[in-house]
């Protein structure tokens, strides 16, 4: 099922980037230079060529080591360098003079590394097709680069020697999804149609109570694409289609991505646990290995990036509900609000709402997790100690409470079967 939405060409551009395209390439790469020099206009020009050579393994001969000589590993990287600095030169104009850098060092960290140093704005590298035990393993270098880098990874696909214009977004309308979209959008050509495609698997169940929660899922998926696609801030003149498939997610991806003949499949990285980030994510990795298109993949969001998204998505409220993450929700809602004035209100079923307290400005508010308990401290504005503090137990949920333009509106504290709301007075 296909729907095509309004273009929503009345909210904010996406946030500008400030760091080099950088562009890791091994011996061969031609095509991935190409591929930077389409996509350079988007970065200023500032493009950053990279190699990363292995150093040879030490071998053993007779129980004695035998050391490769400084100048011959020296040799190789300037070999190298020499043949880099000859291909960009024949593809793009040399007066341009794109930096090339040759180093020694395992090829995934190195990359990784340098890119921070550099603070890439994108990293942008080919797909190897390695022996079928790298694969099983999960070893293939873009992979490890997408497992560690700090920024997107673009992984070209055979040419991509233009802006993409048709570019397909796995869709599962999260704060990971939403940064995939920022990442991707000022990559796109002028008139370039966005198809964000959601794939969902319904049970083979025949209990007519799971049937009614499927089908009840599957008439709030409109509603979930046109929220999300609002708060996505996408600019004038891209066009925007919306697919909901049913079946195995990459199967249906590629599937897909293959009928629109698209130039960029595009993923949000997913998982903030050690295991999950090793293993990068199943369908991360099955893209990785299946794709006849380029693919674009961003990391996990930061913890400040992570809240505004999920914010901004939400359109009124974030709710929180792993405990874990309430301490450092309520300390950056402490930092953006401390001295606004407030009002707090309690709403308890047994006794209905009453209001505890208005006109005292925030000073903090913090959760700990041995009794699942929030604190709320208050003050005079100006005064350097808290004057109130309302201390709230056996807490059940968090949520941020935000205006359709993301700036906070208060705090929403479910306990049991009461809430606390602090509200901040309009200014």
């Amino acid at each position: 099922m296909s729907s095509t939405l309004a273009d929503p060409s009345t909210h904010a551009p996406p946030r500008m980037r400030t760091g080099p395209l950088f562009v890791a390439i091994g011996e061969n790469g031609a095509h991935v230079i190409r591929a930077a020099a389409a996509l350079a206009p988007t970065c200023g020009d500032r493009v950053h060529v990279y190699s990363a050579i292995e150093p040879l393994p030490v071998e053993i001969l007779s129980n004695e080591p035998v050391l490769i000589p400084p100048s011959f590993e020296e040799g190789r990287r300037a070999n190298r360098h020499e043949q880099l600095r000859a291909r960009v030169d024949e593809i793009i104009d040399p007066e341009r003079r794109w930096p090339v850098d040759v180093e020694h060092g395992e090829p995934a960290a190195s990359i990784c590394r340098r890119a921070r140093e550099l603070d890439a704005s994108l990293l942008m590298m080919g797909i190897g097709r390695h022996h079928p035990i790298d694969r099983v393993i999960g070893a293939e270098t873009t992979l490890r680069v997408m497992r560690r880098a700090s920024c997107p990874v673009l992984a070209v696909v055979g040419e991509l020697a233009r802006l993409p214009s048709e570019v397909v977004v796995a869709t599962d309308f999260s704060p990971q999804c939403a940064l995939a979209v920022e990442a991707v959008l000022p990559l796109l050509a002028e008139h370039a149609t966005l198809h964000f495609v959601h794939v969902w698997e319904p049970s083979r169940s025949t209990d007519p109570a799971v049937l009614d929660i499927e089908e009840s899922y599957g008439n709030t998926l409109p509603g979930r694409f046109a929220r999300f696609v609002v708060a996505l801030h996408i600019p004038a003149g891209i066009a925007v289609r919306t697919e909901i498939r049913e079946g195995k997610i990459v199967p249906q991806l590629l599937a897909f991505a293959e009928s629109r003949r698209a130039d960029l499949l595009v993923a949000g990285r997913h998982g903030l646990n050690p295991v999950a980030r090793f293993f990068v994510g199943s369908v991360t990795t099955a893209l990785v290995r299946g794709t006849t298109c380029s693919l674009l993949v961003t990391p996990e969001p930061s913890a400040t990036e992570f809240d505004r998204l999920e914010r901004e998505l939400a359109g009124g409220a974030s709710i929180r509900q792993m405990p874990y993450d309430w301490a450092r929700v309520l300390a950056d809602f402490s930092r953006r609000n401390h001295g606004r004035r407030t009002t707090l209100e309690v709403d308890d079923p047994s006794i209905g709402a009453q209001t505890q307290e208005t006109g005292y400005a925030l000073m903090g508010a913090s959760y700990d997790r041995r009794d699942r308990g929030v604190e709320l401290m208050l003050g005079l504005p100006g005064a350097r100690s808290p004057h109130l503090t309302r201390s709230i137990s056996s807490v059940d949920s968090v949520a941020v409470l935000v205006d359709p333009a993301g700036g906070d509106l208060g705090l929403c504290i479910r306990h049991g079967d009461a809430q606390t709301l602090l509200m901040f007075a309009k200014a």
